[in-house]
């Protein structure tokens, strides 16, 4: 679910509709647009995605770790605490998602950019 901001600032973007469609997000997750940056589109986009869960941040890390793979992504990193860390490799795009915990649930933000190096 894509939550949309107020009827007085500009609509989201198609960018961020279509991340949320190729990506996989945990159920009962809805993406902060007014926050989130994207830039690109289809397999190519970068940016920072920002998003609340109503699952706790266990279970977002826990969905991530398990379908992340589906979409292409390899992970290279992970670290399960109070923050938890999850770092991915995909061509030559790198995501770090970044889940804590919040009130009624999780926060997290996934920022996907080009890897380092490869000039």
């Amino acid at each position: 679910m894509i939550r949309r901001p107020p009827r007085s600032t500009p609509k989201p973007s198609s960018a961020a509709s279509d991340v949320y469609k190729r990506q996989a997000f945990p159920p009962q997750t809805v993406i902060d647009i007014p926050s989130s940056l994207i830039m690109g589109s289809d397999e190519n986009w970068f940016g920072q995605l920002f998003f609340i869960s109503e699952l706790d941040a266990n279970d977002v890390f826990a969905y991530f770790k398990e379908h992340m793979p589906d979409t292409g992504w390899f992970l290279i990193m992970e670290q399960q605490t109070k923050q938890s860390f999850l770092v991915y490799e995909k061509d030559n795009r790198v995501a770090i998602l970044n889940i804590s915990r919040n009130k009624r649930g999780s926060k997290a933000t996934m920022a996907v950019g080009p890897r380092a190096g490869l000039n």
